[in-house]
């Protein structure tokens, strides 16, 4: 096991590292069905609070973040986060890559891309709109939740497909089919993001939401094109 990693996630309640195969057997059949049905898995308390304190501190203390003033949401990138974080050492870890695998299915793969592979965002008292992730899989860590707001809202497979369904959700018909999840610090969650539309809701209050995600791909290799690179990263966004 990586070094850190112990002190970071409470592996003696998420057993990832096969300290207990029986707990860790029943779980993932737990989480499988869960996210068969819905496309989400939420594991609350899966980050401890030393693991937070300094994922935040990097955030706050960063100089290197990239700003997208279309969606009011300052990112750090992979390319920047440093190497010791754990972020990095989490995203490396095979028995975490196991985890998404076993949960999703089939063999996920890490991103290939030097930027968007793992990202750390704080969003600013404004919505991000609806739209489907350019991952396969995406592993949310919620750091820090603000005072107001700031809910992850999804619509679960398998109703969630098909372009026109941002503007149906904004319209109204389908909003009964959203589902809501708080930002709790120290939670992950695994989504379906590319076929599961979602959005952040806005935030109010001093302190901003700060989340960071992870990419994960059905094939290898996979990074972002050129489009989705501007859209994600905005005019920072380069090959």
């Amino acid at each position: 096991m990586p070094m850190g990693l112990e002190s970071a996630v409470d592996l003696d309640r998420y057993p990832l590292d096969r300290r207990d195969p029986a707990v860790l057997k029943t779980l993932m059949a737990q989480w499988r069905a869960e996210f068969e049905s819905t496309g989400t898995v939420l594991l609350r308390d899966f980050l401890k609070r030393g693991a937070i304190i300094e994922i935040a501190e990097m955030v706050v203390e960063s100089d290197d973040s990239v700003a997208d003033s279309t969606v009011s949401v300052t990112t750090l990138t992979y390319d920047r986060i440093p190497e010791s974080s754990p972020l990095k050492l989490l995203y490396r870890w095979e028995p975490l890559l196991d985890f998404v695998s076993g949960v999703v299915g089939e063999h996920a793969y890490r991103s290939a891309d030097d930027r968007a592979a793992v990202t750390v965002h704080g969003h600013e008292p404004a919505d991000e709109n609806w739209h489907f992730d350019a991952a396969d899989y995406t592993l949310t860590l919620h750091v820090l939740a603000p005072e107001y707001g700031g809910m992850f809202e999804y619509v679960p497979l398998p109703w969630a497909t098909g372009e026109s369904f941002p503007a149906q959700l904004i319209a109204g018909p389908r909003r009964h089919s959203v589902r809501v999840l708080p930002t709790l610090p120290g939670a992950l969650m695994l989504h379906a993001g590319r076929l599961s539309v979602h959005r952040v809701t806005p935030s109010r209050g001093p302190v901003p939401r700060v989340s960071a995600t992870m990419d994960f791909h059905s094939r290898p290799g996979r990074t972002l094109g050129e489009e989705a690179r501007r859209r994600r990263f905005g005019a920072e966004g380069r090959p």
